[in-house]
């Protein structure tokens, strides 16, 4: 593992890729890291190359070229690496040589769409920390037919969940599906459930959601449980 003399130790366990700066600072609180054999639980600590990092016992990944994917997440499949009380995650969808990638944020369970996965803690911690203001769109189907007011509420933002106050998300009607509708919608937070929640204070439950891009990196042609790897483009997009 090489990195620079006395560098703090949640930087270097997130440059191995294995997890984000904030998740890396929760490894260390939490007193499943370990330097030299002895437990580390508080931050601040700083290390150098010739110092042995542990997580869970394990040392920390050789760092090579970094890889970040795409994948077409299935509805019904869990976005986690692992979880004792489902059989299947989004991990399962790749194969066995990328399991050392990570999911970047989430989808929900009953989402489905673009998902990203990488190997480079850097871009980990741009994509998920929320004063980067990546963007996602999302192709939502409601029931029933919101009006303009229902869109300009969307878009105004101002709703409160979990005590946050929502930001204003791009809305626009795409067209209807046999008595339901289809919204586009883009938002730069990601706040638990948030279309869910706000389409169902509206009154028009969503019946399909799909992400389809994240800052300019499409989901595309990619069909449902396929993945592929972003080019170098597509990288500079998520800079």
């Amino acid at each position: 593992m090489n990195f620079e003399p006395r560098d703090r130790l949640h930087k270097v366990i997130a440059a191995s890729g294995i997890c984000s700066r904030r998740e890396a600072e929760l490894l260390i609180a939490d007193g499943r890291v370990s330097v030299n054999g002895k437990r580390i639980n508080k931050m601040g600590v700083k290390v150098t190359s010739s110092d042995r990092v542990q997580v869970d016992g394990q040392d920390l990944p050789q760092k090579g070229a970094a890889l970040t994917l795409a994948l077409h997440k299935p509805r019904g499949v869990l976005t986690s690496k692992s979880d004792p009380f489902h059989k299947q995650t989004v991990m399962d969808l790749l194969p066995p040589e990328y399991a050392h990638l990570n999911p970047v944020g989430r989808l929900d369970k009953d989402s489905e769409g673009l998902l990203l996965f990488t190997s480079d803690g850097a871009l980990l911690e741009r994509l998920t920390h929320p004063s980067y203001d990546h963007e996602k769109t999302y192709e939502v189907l409601v029931l029933g037919n919101p009006g303009e007011d229902v869109i300009e509420g969307i878009r105004k933002g101002g709703m409160k969940l979990d005590e946050y106050t929502l930001r204003p998300m791009g809305a626009r009607i795409m067209g209807e599906d046999e008595g339901n509708s289809w919204l586009e919608i883009k938002l730069k937070e990601g706040r638990k459930r948030q279309i869910r929640r706000v389409m169902e204070w509206f009154g028009h439950p969503v019946l399909r959601l799909i992400r389809v891009d994240i800052s300019g990196v499409e989901l595309g042609k990619l069909r449902v449980g396929e993945w592929r790897e972003l080019t170098d483009e597509e990288l500079k997009k998520l800079a």
